[in-house]
């Protein structure tokens, strides 16, 4: 799996992505994002409500399925003028 990260939870995480095999009890993106909370430092600001997740090419919901060949991202509001 490999998980990337934009804007300000790139600077938070301190890395731009990382690439690993997901553990048995993660199945949605939501259960990824809470073990991330746990297992990566600065981890909780993937906890902000405003935080969005992309799964391959689409935007996602918490509760869609995710395995070892997902393309993950977090993505932080944006906002334009």
């Amino acid at each position: 799996m490999r998980v990337s990260y934009f804007g300000r939870l790139r600077e938070q995480l301190q890395t731009e992505s990382e690439e690993f095999s997901l553990v048995t009890e993660i199945r949605t993106a939501g259960e990824l994002r809470d073990w991330l909370v746990k297992n990566r430092h600065n981890g909780a600001c993937l906890q902000d409500k405003s935080v969005r997740v992309i799964i391959g090419d689409d935007i996602a919901t918490w509760e869609d399925k995710v395995n070892n060949t997902s393309e993950v991202a977090f993505i932080p509001p944006v906002s334009g003028g």
